[in-house]
């Protein structure tokens, strides 16, 4: 039986964001709601979830965390600009900035009836690509997080690097655990492709909280990554 089919392994690797993601789903003229899920005062900066990302962006107006705001893309050159037209219901008019060098990840829902009730996939680009291994044109990586009430916590690490693929899980379910601990081998073997001739692929309990993680990948301790 195929566990893990390479439709659904493909599904799963999602780009992490380039410099063009902003530009190609930031488009000018483009309607955005979003709300502020951190602030750093000191710094003028703010944490906005919209389209599914956490990205940090700066504006004159004082926003708040829980704030919700509205506007339009004027402007999506070496950085995306916002006319925002509204905080909270209230009219505004003042420009709101999104930076490409931000907290770059992306948070989506998943089909329950795969995945289970209130199941989410978390993607992170990966920004030690090229400590582990010399570099090369063709090494990428990314790290997720899946999380729903039945699987709970699922962390998976990968990287990719000429043909070979280095794969790593950590699993907070211990039946799930077991269960593709078990299909270690077929998992490998099904990960072979026309791109991938050697798999490097390891399966672990997880055994610290997944806030672990998103600090190491990201740097922030308190990430507020809720819809």
């Amino acid at each position: 039986m195929n566990i893990i089919s390479r439709h659904l392994f493909e599904k799963f690797f999602i780009l992490p964001l380039a410099k063009n993601t902003l530009q190609n789903r930031f488009k000018t003229g483009d309607i955005i709601r979003g709300k502020i899920v951190r602030a750093l005062p000191k710094q003028n900066m703010f944490v906005l979830n919209t389209k599914g990302m956490n990205l940090v962006a700066n504006t004159r107006v004082s926003l708040f965390v829980g704030d919700k705001i509205f506007g339009k893309v004027i402007k999506n050159e070496n950085q995306i600009e916002l006319k925002l037209t509204e905080v909270n219901g209230q009219e505004m008019h003042q420009s709101l900035n999104i930076h490409n060098d931000g907290i770059e990840f992306g948070r989506i829902p998943l089909p329950g009836g795969v995945f289970g009730k209130e199941a989410f996939l978390e993607i992170y680009p990966d920004r030690d690509s090229g400590t582990k291994y010399q570099k090369t044109e063709e090494q990428t990586g990314c790290h997720l997080i899946l999380n729903s009430d039945e699987l709970q916590n699922v962390i998976v690490d990968a990287e990719l690097f000429d043909a070979h693929l280095i794969l790593n899980a950590w699993i907070e379910d211990e039946g799930l655990y077991r269960f593709i601990k078990s299909k270690s081998a077929e998992i490998k073997e099904n990960l072979l492709a026309d791109n991938i001739e050697k798999v490097n692929f390891q399966v672990m309990p997880l055994m610290v909280d997944v806030s672990f993680f998103r600090k190491k990948w990201t740097g922030e301790v308190n990430l507020d990554v809720r819809a």
